[in-house]
């Protein structure tokens, strides 16, 4: 009856069927993925929590997918886990079946053309510090090449290692490219080394390198299909932008079909477009001297005919090592205005390179300037890989201190300004006066801005300008065993002395910097001295030719009363100033054309420091420059004595606010605890993992993380992985706690609590 009524016949059947049986496969598809889509939604969104436990994807697999590398097998069948619904700031996680265990996050490299092919961006828990391009040109750009013992040691953990003694750079001032370096095919840099690059005003380059003869076989397959060149040169844009830094260094160190060169040059070309387009103007993608256009694998040392084509579609060429003058002056009229682009190597080993390399690096750094051209730093970390790794430090500064005269030193422009002065690496973690952590740590991340002034040794890296006879013999070193913050403060020793002098003093330059004072002034200091010491903090800035302001921000213990006239001076500004910001301005003990001096607004103490803050209203001082940051020391005693400087900061009041909510754990993973974890095992001993999330309201704040009371590290996001930590009991409580960039008197905590049965 419906084939009559339809005027269809019994023919038509089988399409109809299959017609309906498509329609039915389509919309299963469609529910499938819409179901898909919208749990991944509800979890990102903070919506229903069991259902976004159920849907979110995991993050191990994330990491699987991201880096093609293997799991390791948990130590029970993966099962689910289920929480109670958000009830606010502290919440509670009741775990009934668990999740397969999180993994450290750590940065791999890619191997081969397949994983670069099929590479897709994934989860990025640790998004990095934007670059920020300083306005200060340099003299002689210098590109720092790392290449130590492979690549990705102790610097491949993003949030850390227990570790003492591994590798970090102090002098970023004086790097404008920073290229981490390996032997594998894709080198991403680690997160922690584009961190710090970045918060040195300092570009991070990756690597594409083939070699050999097996480098050979890879650029054919590479260069035979054009579809795959520029889909490669594409993806490696798209890798760069996701991880957040800003190109790449291409190595090509093996023979090319001389049918191919034509191509390999289009993938360079496509490969700076794509960067550009991905990245910014900013972007760089740098070639190195090594094959020839032509397709020979030939070393030139000096850009010339047989490797100009490659740098007119790069942005710069990276020259082997052993060059000569002669090399360097036919380079310089060949590069005419693209001197700058053309990085001459100096290999830091002294294999073939000019003036010997190690400690004589210098010489070579001078002939490259006599010709304009920029240098590139090839291994610096052989101060670390091949002298007495215990005496780093001094190292350190003593290879970097032959390059004070011949390289002009980059002045900070980031603003809020704060450092703590503490390294990557050191044998505590300290926070807030308290040792979180006994025993070596080292995370790139938390390396803090290093003085940049000159330095004239290394016993004494950051020398004083002594203002009187007393205390021209202080010393200041980094120190490791009285800290505030990370793992280091700032140490003066003050020698012992006959004088009874009781206004001794010495001031110490610290920073060189370019920041316009755009507004109200946060300072803040936190220091330890004893009662006959005290430390200011002096700013000097600058109006213009020989306008130059001080302003010193001095503790209460220089006890100097307040002028009632100078209070009545700025008395209405004052009031205004409160009421817009419900806060109380420093009060001024001393003015005069020149010079301010200063009282803390507001302080307080904490295990043996002293945290000061004050608050700068001076509306004649807008749009001054400050261009140098220095400590002032003063001593009323005879006697030897110590004192220390944890932190300073400075900044405008609307850059103090900080604030978080909602502290999540998702992805909890809970097993026995194994011989492999504990040698003496208790029976409620349990390893937990899991990925803790909150909402900060300031992306510059940094957490310290702990787990019942014990501290698990710190972040710079929003964001921490749990994994496999050793627990007693049936509950955790996780708790963290902020510690904000510019407000040293303010912080924040939350916590939740995952408990099992």
């Amino acid at each position: 009856e419906l084939l009559s009524l339809t005027g269809l016949t019994e023919d038509h059947i089988p399409g109809l069927v299959s017609i309906l049986v498509l329609i039915v496969s389509i919309t299963i598809l469609w529910y499938r993925t819409s179901g898909e889509t919208q749990s991944n939604i509800s979890s990102l969104a903070g919506g229903s929590q069991s259902a976004a436990i159920a849907a979110q994807v995991r993050f191990d697999r994330l990491l699987e997918q991201q880096h093609d590398s293997p799991l390791p097998t948990p130590a029970s069948p993966p099962l689910s886990a289920s929480r109670e619904p958000d009830t606010g700031r502290n919440t509670t996680i009741h775990v009934t079946k668990t999740n397969e265990p999180l993994r450290v996050p750590e940065t791999v490299p890619l191997m081969t053309l397949d994983q670069i092919h099929s590479w897709r961006p994934s989860l990025q828990l640790l998004p990095q510090l934007p670059y920020r391009a300083s306005s200060q040109l340099p003299t002689t750009k210098l590109l720092v090449c790392h290449d130590m013992m492979g690549g990705y040691l102790d610097d491949k953990f993003t949030q850390g290692v227990a570790s003492e003694h591994t590798y970090s750079l102090y002098h970023w001032s004086y790097i404008d490219i920073f290229v981490y370096f390996s032997h594998n095919l894709l080198t991403i840099p680690p997160a922690g080394w584009i961190h710090q690059a970045h918060h040195n005003n300092a570009k991070v380059l990756g690597t594409f390198i083939t070699e050999w003869d097996q480098g050979a076989i890879v650029c054919n397959e590479l260069l035979s299909n054009p579809d795959k060149w520029q889909h490669i040169a594409t993806q490696m844009a798209h890798i760069a932008k996701h991880h957040g830094f800003e190109g790449w260094l291409v190595n090509i160190e093996n023979k090319v079909q001389l049918e191919h060169v034509r191509f390999l040059e289009r993938f360079v070309d496509t490969l700076r477009k794509a960067c550009l387009q991905e990245i910014g103007q900013h972007a760089e993608v740098i070639w190195y001297d090594s094959v020839t256009t032509i397709g020979a694998l030939e070393w030139q040392n000096e850009l010339n005919k047989q490797n100009e084509r490659f740098f007119h579609v790069s942005t710069g060429i990276f020259l082997n090592y052993t060059w000569t003058s002669s090399h360097l002056l036919r380079t310089s009229v060949l590069a005419n205005n693209r001197c700058g682009d053309v990085y001459v190597g100096i290999d830091v080993f002294g294999r073939g390179t000019y003036g010997g390399g190690q400690w004589q690096c210098h010489k070579a750094v001078k002939a490259i300037q006599d010709h304009k051209l920029a240098v590139a730093l090839f291994a610096p970390g052989w101060v670390y890989e091949n002298l007495d790794k215990s005496n780093f430090v001094a190292n350190q500064y003593k290879f970097w201190k032959q390059f004070e005269t011949s390289l002009e030193a980059r002045r900070m422009q980031q603003t809020p300004f704060t450092t703590t002065f503490t390294l990557a690496n050191g044998p505590n973690r300290w926070s807030r006066g308290v040792k979180v952590h006994k025993g070596g740590w080292y995370s790139l991340r938390e390396q803090a801005l290093l003085p940049n002034i000159p330095l004239p040794s290394a016993s004494n890296p950051y020398y004083p300008t002594p203002s009187s006879q007393r205390l021209k013999e202080l010393k200041v070193a980094l120190d490791s065993s009285v800290v505030w913050q990370g793992t280091h403060a700032l140490r003066f020793d003050i020698p012992a002395s006959t004088s009874t002098s009781n206004d001794a003093q010495a001031v110490v330059r610290l920073f060189q910097t370019a920041i316009r004072h755009q507004g109200p002034l946060v300072v803040n200091m936190a220091a330890q001295c004893p009662e006959t010491v005290s430390v200011s903090l002096l700013l000097v800035l600058s109006g213009g030719e020989q306008d130059v302001r001080y302003l010193e921000f001095q503790p209460t213990t220089a006890n100097q009363p307040v002028d009632s006239s100078l209070a009545d001076l700025s008395k209405d500004i004052h009031a205004k100033f409160a009421a817009k910001y419900d806060r109380t301005a420093s009060p001024v003990i001393h003015r005069s054309q020149n010079r301010r001096v200063f009282h803390p607004a507001s302080g307080q103490t904490a295990r043996g420091w002293g945290i000061t803050q004050y608050i700068v209203v001076e509306p004649e001082l807008r749009s001054y420059v400050v261009q140098e940051v220095r400590a002032i020391v003063r001593s009323t005693s005879t006697d030897p004595a110590t004192a220390y400087l944890g932190e300073l900061s400075f900044g405008h009041v609307k850059e103090t606010a900080a604030t978080a909510e909602e502290l999540k754990a998702s992805e909890v993973c809970i097993t026995p605890a194994t011989k492999a974890t504990q040698d003496n095992l208790d029976h409620s001993d349990r390893v937990i993992s899991c990925l803790l999330q909150w909402q900060s309201k300031q992306p510059a704040t940094s957490a310290q993380v702990y787990c019942n009371g014990e501290w698990l590290g710190q972040t710079h996001n929003d964001h921490f992985v749990v994994a496999s930590h050793l627990v007693t009991g049936s509950h955790a409580t996780f708790t963290v706690t902020g510690l904000p960039t510019l407000d040293l008197m303010d912080s924040w905590s939350l916590s939740t609590d995952v408990t099992w049965a």
